[in-house]
């Protein structure tokens, strides 16, 4: 009987779409998250209900943070695509960085002024893209209220990719040095308290699907320490390192917090570019391919440092070019860096972060810059002492 009705309901709903007619309360039933209850076999009823991305002709991306560090890489990425035909819009601020961008990917990203106070704006942009990036920043409230808008209530398939950070697992516990895995922590990572960096922006993005699970395809990337000179079109340079060396060298003296024995993961900005590469490509061909939602919170990582070890190789370095007065190490309390640069830094050097990209590997992710990382001090180091040389 079950079968028979099975026949009769496949029948009727095929019937009816080619016929353009929408019968009352069919469509409910597609989407129901419960419709496997009535019907005996899975799979079948979203197959064309709600049809892969790659099934379109053309892809709309809209990107924020695209002349970032981070974004930047992901453009480079999407532009350098040529399985897939993109149309991509960037947010950019100004119209110097507008023209700028435009040039600098040969004409072929579109670019929209504003910034993520523009909800007028980003409503507009979202609403009409396949693919939404914002990789501008981790903690923009109002920006993320608005994609959880729209993309919450969308009756086509879109993906999002949100990038986070480490700093949400973060501990001035120097003797915890647990290493987070995102799939046997995931429901840790969505217990976390409220407190936490930026939780409750990345909850928001992870509950998109729960509250439009036939459409909303969102990705949490929370990237360890990241190093390694972008391909992107603007700022190609990371954060923590660089500034490390920069205010070691006004110090006249490398420094770490504390004792130093604090540790971080970290990856190559290459290999993080990869795995969003990879994530992007099997979400257009199978939406359902990779874990996304509350699922979907991926760590980026290949190796771990300790932040001592980090400084004493700085100033190895930096003595050896007479960039700094000795090779000893200043061991500043927080108090003390705070007040001598001027802002809070030390939440930088005097944390533990230790992260697994487990959920990545599983899909196939296989950095190639692994062990690259000591190496790459020495490159942070030429471009501050000698910026703009090729290296």
């Amino acid at each position: 009987m079950k079968l028979l009705f099975f026949h009769a309901f496949v029948t009727l709903c095929l019937s009816s779409l080619c016929c353009g007619l929408i019968i009352p309360g069919i469509r409910d039933l597609l989407l129901d998250n419960n419709w496997d209850k009535h019907l005996p076999i899975n799979n079948i009823i979203p197959w064309f209900v709600t049809p892969e991305l790659s099934t379109k002709s053309e892809l709309n991306i809209f990107i924020t943070g695209a002349t970032g560090y981070i974004g930047g890489q992901f453009l480079h990425e999407i532009l350098h695509d040529k399985k897939h035909n993109f149309k991509v819009r960037a947010l950019v601020r100004t119209e110097e960085k507008a023209q700028k961008l435009f040039y600098k990917t040969n004409c072929e990203v579109y670019t929209v002024i504003g910034d993520l106070d523009s909800l007028d704006l980003l409503r507009e942009e979202i609403s009409k893209a396949d693919i939404v990036i914002n990789a501008a920043t981790n903690n923009h409230l109002p920006s993320t209220q608005v994609m959880d808008e729209v993309i919450s209530t969308k009756t086509s398939t879109t993906i999002l990719f949100h990038i986070a950070g480490v700093s949400v697992l973060s501990t001035r516990n120097q003797s915890d040095k647990y290493v987070w895995s995102d799939i046997a922590d995931n429901k840790r990572i969505n217990e976390l308290p409220d407190d936490r960096p930026h939780i409750g922006i990345d909850r928001l993005v992870m509950n998109m699907k729960n509250k439009n699970p036939a459409y909303a395809r969102p990705i949490v990337i929370s990237p360890a320490l990241i190093y390694g000179t972008s391909h992107g079109y603007d700022n190609v340079h990371s954060v923590q390192v660089p500034l490390l060396v920069r205010k070691s060298i006004e110090l006249g003296q490398v420094f770490t917090i504390d004792d130093g024995e604090y540790d971080w993961s970290n990856v190559h900005i290459h290999d993080l570019g990869a795995m969003f590469g990879l994530l992007l490509h099997k979400l257009i061909h199978n939406k359902n391919s990779v874990k996304t939602g509350t699922e979907g919170y991926y760590f980026a990582e290949t190796d771990n440092h300790t932040w001592i070890d980090v400084s004493v190789r700085a100033s190895e370095l930096l003595y050896e070019m007479d960039a700094v007065n000795t090779t000893e190490i200043a061991h500043l309390t927080e108090e003390e860096s705070d007040k001598l640069f001027g802002s809070p830094l030390s939440s930088l050097y005097n944390t533990n972060a230790l992260t697994k990209a487990d959920l990545a590997r599983s899909y196939g992710w296989e950095p190639s810059h692994q062990g690259e990382f000591w190496k790459s001090i020495e490159v942070t180091i030429a471009d501050e002492l000698h910026p703009g040389d090729d290296y």
